[in-house]
């Protein structure tokens, strides 16, 4: 009698405070002109801002990472399969390689999308970065509508989702 009482009292007390003490996640909210930019792998510069009619799908991500390389042929395929639709941009959070080695990772990976380094400013406007990959999507306003994190298998249907949900793709 007194377990089944103690059991009880312990499964209201999980549902009433919970078992997790982490506060609430705020979205990410990029806005236009916020003057976001990496100096991309062909040294160009290129600005990480909400695009109109599309979705902005950033991925922080390192060479070492098995998992971000597993990930990127998927974000390859996105920005392949909606190329108006969707913009992909990569982060490097590597802090020990050279800027030719980033150069020769885009090349031996194909990656047909901006790729440079995390700067401060990005990493402070995205604070919740705590694991890699960690792909941040954002709507046309850059408002995140999704993060996902490590390399989801069905990261192409979810962006399709993405994409029909808020009126980028038909059905």
């Amino acid at each position: 009698m007194r377990s089944k009482v103690f059991i009880i009292i312990l499964l209201l007390a999980i549902s009433f405070f919970g078992v997790s003490s982490a506060a609430p996640q705020t979205p990410v909210q990029l806005n236009p002109g916020s003057d976001m930019t990496i100096r991309d792998v062909s040294g160009k510069k290129f600005s990480i801002e909400p695009i109109e009619g599309k979705l902005l799908i950033i991925d922080f991500w390192a060479t070492w990472c098995g998992p971000c390389r597993k990930a990127i042929p998927k974000l390859v395929e996105i920005q392949k399969t909606y190329p108006e639709k969707v913009q992909v941009v990569g982060i490097s959070v590597d802090r020990e390689i050279s800027f030719g080695e980033l150069q020769d990772f885009y090349q031996t990976y194909r990656i047909n999308y901006p790729v440079g380094f995390a700067t401060e400013k990005i990493m402070k406007m995205f604070p919740r970065i705590r694991a890699i990959p960690t792909i941040k999507i954002l709507d046309s306003n850059g408002t995140e509508i999704d993060e996902i994190i490590g390399n989801d298998p069905n990261m192409k249907a979810r962006v399709k989702g993405l994409l029909i949900k808020h009126g980028i793709l038909e059905k």
